[in-house]
Formats: structure tokens, C-alpha cells, sequence
């Protein structure tokens, strides 16, 4: 109250100065209803300004005010699981309009220049990150559900378009350790509708009723031979090669295991990180080898191998393993081997990868073998790889893909 009286007499003085000669009769120099006319006057006028400077204020520093906040909607994490899928679809290239929702299925069109078994890996592995279990389809490798603590969540099924299948590579698939057991797995292995090359350890309870087996489908065989390992202990079954062995014995044990397994057409190495590094016991193997011309793949279970090397001087159809299969015994690690197998012969015209009589082998090869011949790869024997030009193809047999629909 104080500072509008100051501020009121400096108005006044400004807006009606007292002459020099009235200084001191000011009292009488305005009437009284004139003074309180001006003191009404200056205080409105006060009033304004401060009503002025207060606004201006306002617009000058807008921040200062509290905003109202929006309450921010949290996604569960199967919305986030379903945000995600969307963002690798939408990575990958699959435009809105290819997509169709049927209550819980989602179905994607894929165009023909896209890569279908490429896309379903991908969202594979975007839903085990996202920690999501992986349900594949019975009847179509191109489709599997998704689900989480128990419950399904939902269902993908990609769509290729019909194309012309161009060759993309060729493909020869090992399976070890026949001869230990006679089952059902198997049998399922024996029966696989698609070229497979199978590695009978000599001297064991099943080697040769297998053999006999496979000889009887027209199934192309090797002599899976033990030999010693830098750590595991390899067979003593009487068929083991080992360092330091004369050149009789060698000769003579390669020999007895091809009077068992007579349907073979070559051999590879069973264990034997120690031998195949052994410069004199690889001379004489492949020297045998030669003399009754079988062919060689070195499993190449030690990156220091000499075996490869020493059967290609030796002048023998020899080849060298590009990948195991199911070194890591779960199924999505075999799965993804599989992939890398058709990666590399995608870019260098062939593969050859060594796999076991395990389930996970098994489920892989039936779930992805039929999608890779649908993009134009070819199974094929080692044989038939080795020796294109020496070995009739095998019969045409109808694919996993044709018989599941």
C-alpha cells in the first residue's frame, strides 16, 4: 500500500506539476474533489500496469507452468512379442497389404524374389529371443505356432508364390554311428525320402544287419573306421586304427572291415584327432584306399588334420566335412546348422555337413530338407558328389513337401 501512495505522487507530479508560485498553497491552489478525482485516477492507473506486467509475464516464460500429463499405456509382454514380430516382417520387407489375420493365424504372402525359409528363420529367432517356445508344424515346414508359460499365443504361416525353382547348390548329408542299436529312430533315418550317405562302425551288434538294410533300399554306404582320439577313448573292437601301428595291421584291419561291410563305397574317420594328424599311418590308409578305389571324407574332427590332404595326393576322390550337425545336441542349434549347410553351398556349389542317428537330427532334416528343395537345392550321395560322372542318380523319390501337401 505503501509503494501505490509513492507511486501515485510521482503521477501526480508528473501529470499536473504544482506552478513555482503555488509551492506551499497547493492546498488551496485544487479543490478537494479534484485531488480525490486524481488519487482514483493514478491508483486504476497503477492497477492496469500491474494487470499488464503480470500477463506479460505469463507469455513470456510458458515452461514455468505445469503441463498436464498424459497417462502412458504400458504393453504386456505379448503385446511387445507381437510388436516385435511385426518389426521383423517389416525389416525383412513384407509390406501391410501381404499380411491377413484369421482369428489367432497370421497369414503372409511371400513375393518370389524373397526368401521364405530365410524370413521363417528370423522370426524363429526373433521369438526365442523374446523368450517364446517355438511349436513347428507336422505337416508345413512354412508354418509353426508360438507360445509362452504354456499357452499358445498364435500361428504363422508363410505363403511363397509359385516360381520356377532354379538350382542353388548341392548338398551331401552324413549320418554317423550306424551299428550301435536297431529301433524305430533308426528305421525313420533308413527311410528318409531323400539321399543320404550312411557311416556303419564295423563291428558292432547292428553294423551288418543295417548294412544288409540299407543295401536292400539301394542306400549308399561308408565304413565309419575308429581311430584314436587325442582324449575320448575310440572302439577296441578289434577295427581301431592307432598311431604307431605297423603297416601290416592298418592294411590288415581296413581289409577285415570291408569283408563285413561289403556294400560300401568308402570310408571316414570315426573320432581319430590323434590319427588323421599322424603323417605315416595316414600313407599307409590311403595307400589301401587306392588300391581298391573307395573314396575318403575326412570328418575333420581337428582343425590340424592331414587326412584330406594326404588322400587327395594319393590320387582319391576325397572331400572334407564342412559342418557337424548336432555338436550341439538341441533341436534350434541343429536346425540352424542346417541353414549355414545350405548357406555354403549356396556360395560355393556344395556342402557337405556330418550329423548323427539323434531325434534332433532327425525332426531338422524332415522340417528344413523339404523348404531347401522347394528353393532348388539338391540332396545327393557323397558319392554322387565325389563321382557325378560314375554314379546313376538315385531314383526319384516323392519329397517330404509332396507327401505332406
Amino acid at each position: 500500500m505503501r509503494f501505490l501512495k509513492e507511486r501515485t505522487k510521482q503521477l501526480l507530479k508528473r501529470l499536473l506539476p504544482i506552478p513555482r508560485k503555488a509551492r506551499g498553497q497547493h492546498d488551496e491552489f485544487f479543490p478537494e474533489w479534484q485531488k480525490a478525482l486524481l488519487i482514483v485516477f493514478a491508483l486504476n492507473l497503477v492497477l492496469l500496469v500491474g494487470l499488464d506486467s503480470h500477463y506479460l509475464s505469463q507469455l513470456e516464460a510458458p515452461a514455468k507452468r505445469d503441463a498436464p500429463k498424459l497417462p502412458l499405456k504400458t504393453l504386456t509382454a505379448d503385446e511387445q512379442l507381437r510388436f516385435a514380430l511385426d518389426r521383423t516382417l517389416s525389416d525383412f520387407g513384407v509390406a501391410l497389404a501381404w499380411m491377413e489375420d484369421r482369428e489367432n493365424t497370421r497369414l503372409v504372402r511371400i513375393p518370389s524374389p524373397m526368401n521364405a525359409a530365410r524370413l521363417r528363420q528370423k522370426l524363429i529367432d526373433c521369438l526365442e529371443q523374446n523368450d517364446a517356445r517355438v511349436i513347428p508344424s507336422a505337416r508345413n515346414p512354412l508354418e509353426f505356432s508360438y507360445a509362452r508359460n504354456e499357452q499358445t499365443l498364435g500361428t504363422i504361416r508363410l505363403l511363397p508364390e509359385a516360381r520356377t525353382v532354379k538350382a542353388q547348390g548341392k548338398i551331401a548329408i552324413v549320418i554317423d554311428d550306424f551299428g550301435y542299436h536297431e529301433n524305430g529312430l533308426i528305421t525313420k533315418f533308413i527311410n528318409l525320402p531323400f539321399a543320404i550317405t550312411y557311416a556303419i562302425i564295423p563291428g558292432l551288434p547292428y553294423s551288418q544287419q543295417t548294412a544288409r538294410k540299407l543295401e536292400r533300399k539301394n542306400k549308399t554306404m561308408l565304413v565309419h573306421m575308429p581311430m584314436e582320439a587325442m582324449e575320448k577313448a575310440v572302439e577296441t573292437n578289434g577295427f581301431e586304427l592307432r598311431v604307431g601301428m605297423s603297416a601290416e595291421e592298418i592294411r590288415e584291419r581296413v581289409r577285415k572291415a570291408r569283408t563285413l561291410l561289403p556294400y560300401a563305397v568308402g570310408m571316414n574317420n570315426h573320432m581319430g584327432s590323434r590319427a588323421t594328424q599322424d603323417d605315416a599311418l595316414m600313407q599307409v590308409l590311403c595307400e589301401e584306399l587306392k588300391s581298391v578305389n573307395w573314396l575318403f571324407l575326412d570328418s575333420r574332427t581337428i582343425e590340424t588334420t592331414k587326412a584330406f590332404t594326404t588322400a587327395k595326393a594319393h590320387g582319391l576322390d576325397a572331400a572334407l566335412n564342412d559342418t557337424f550337425l548336432d555338436s550341439v545336441e538341441e533341436l534350434e542349434a541343429a536346425r540352424k546348422k542346417v541353414w549355414r549347410l545350405a548357406e555354403i553351398a549356396e556360395q560355393r556349389g556344395s556342402a557337405i555337413g556330418i550329423g548323427h542317428p539323434y531325434p534332433i537330427t532327425l525332426q531338422a532334416l524332415q522340417e528344413i530338407v523339404p523348404v531347401l528343395q522347394q528353393r532348388g537345392f539338391e540332396f545327393i550321395t557323397l558319392e554322387q558328389l565325389l563321382r557325378p560322372k560314375q554314379v546313376a542318380p538315385l531314383p526319384t523319390q516323392p519329397s517330404l513337401a509332396r507327401r505332406n501337401g
